[in-house]
């Protein structure tokens, strides 16, 4: 029969474009770090945005893994990922958090006697989390971080006299 009309692969499914996943949910303002995206439609040709900044590299592992690299942010603040492609968009609010590069800008008191002991207050960006704090190869006595522009780190006993690099680190560099 008249009554049969069959229009081969006329029609196509797709899977709905989801993002459920985000690791880590934080990288530093310069952005160049790589975050692995989870959901589900994720397509060769999907699209991320971390707020308005498009992602340099986005590497498809399955359906519904992505590996991209973070664009530079233009300021510290927590951002929307969104993803797109020809089957829709996907997105989590407020879900990467951006922090400061981590830099010391002053140093006080900038000396202390050789027993240790002195509360060296640290001014800068980009400290929270810091996860050690070093004068010359010795770690810190102790530190506090006060907040992300202010750590406090108490001096070590120290062999010789003498001037040494105060190093701070994050988990992020």
């Amino acid at each position: 029969g008249n009554g049969l009309f069959v229009c081969s692969g006329c029609f196509s499914y797709y899977d709905e474009l989801y993002l459920t996943g985000v690791s880590p949910k934080e990288g530093p303002l310069r952005g160049g770090n790589e975050v692995v995206l989870d959901g589900q439609g994720f397509t060769a040709d999907v699209h991320v945005l971390f707020g308005s900044q498009s992602s340099p590299t986005v590497t498809l592992v399955s359906s519904k893994q992505l590996k991209v690299k973070v664009p530079r942010a233009l300021a510290a603040d927590l951002v929307d990922i969104t993803v797109y492609n020809k089957n829709g968009v996907g997105s989590q609010r407020r879900v990467y958090r951006y922090v400061d590069d981590l830099a010391v800008a002053g140093v006080a008191p900038r000396f202390g006697p050789l027993a240790g002991g002195t509360a060296v207050v640290l001014s800068g960006k980009g400290f929270d989390g810091a996860s050690a704090v070093r004068f010359g190869a010795l770690p810190a006595a102790s530190f506090t971080v006060n907040s992300p522009t202010r750590l406090t780190a108490v001096s070590p006993p120290a062999a010789a006299a003498g001037a040494v690099d105060l190093t701070v680190e994050t988990p992020r560099d």
